[in-house]
């Protein structure tokens, strides 16, 4: 299956909300109610997250949602929500990354499952795991 990974100018993301939401779901699911999938749409609809597509056969198989930010040490194309069928690969992940250079990113990131980060990891694809984080509610 060849994949092929395409932007979303925001204005078309409310036309392609209803076939790409089940697979933002899996961004609000788990991110420990911190982002729910109506503030996935929101986010994307307003420019401040962007939409990426993954289509196969001229048929969308998946989708991301990439926030980039500045750091003082590089700009960060944060993946909040990704999902699809077979989405998860070197191909793939080479594209997006391809992509979110032209948006000036120089660091690829994402919080993920401890499953998808064993799976990133044996890749070999560069990923290393860069921290944990725990919190707790003052």
């Amino acid at each position: 299956m060849s994949i092929v990974v395409k932007y979303v100018p925001p204005e078309f993301t409310p036309q392609l909300w209803p076939y790409v939401a089940k697979w933002m779901e899996s961004g609000a699911v788990y991110s420990c109610g911190e982002v729910t999938l109506d503030h996935i749409q929101m986010h994307l609809a307003q420019g401040q997250w962007n939409l990426f597509v993954f289509e196969s056969d001229d048929r969308l198989v998946g989708a991301a949602a990439v926030q980039f930010f500045n750091r003082p040490t590089g700009r960060v194309a944060f993946v909040t929500a990704l999902g699809g069928e077979h989405v998860v690969s070197n191909d793939v992940i080479h594209q997006l990354g391809a992509l979110c250079v032209q948006f000036g990113a120089t660091q690829f990131e994402g919080a993920v499952r401890e499953s998808v980060a064993r799976l990133l990891l044996f890749m070999q694809h560069g990923f290393v795991e860069k921290y944990r984080v725990v919190e707790f509610k003052l």
